[in-house]
């Protein structure tokens, strides 16, 4: 499964870091990624 999240800025988030951990750690093949996000595009 792929996972991910989103904002602007993101740079700065330690999700992808933690889940992937937590991912390998249960033997996963899951992926977590952070996504740049652009407001006025959901708007």
């Amino acid at each position: 499964m792929k996972f991910v999240v989103i904002g602007n800025p993101i740079s700065h988030s330690l999700s992808p870091v933690m889940h992937r951990a937590n991912f390998n750690s249960l033997g996963l093949d899951d992926t977590y990624e952070a996504l740049i996000f652009q407001l006025k595009i959901f708007i």
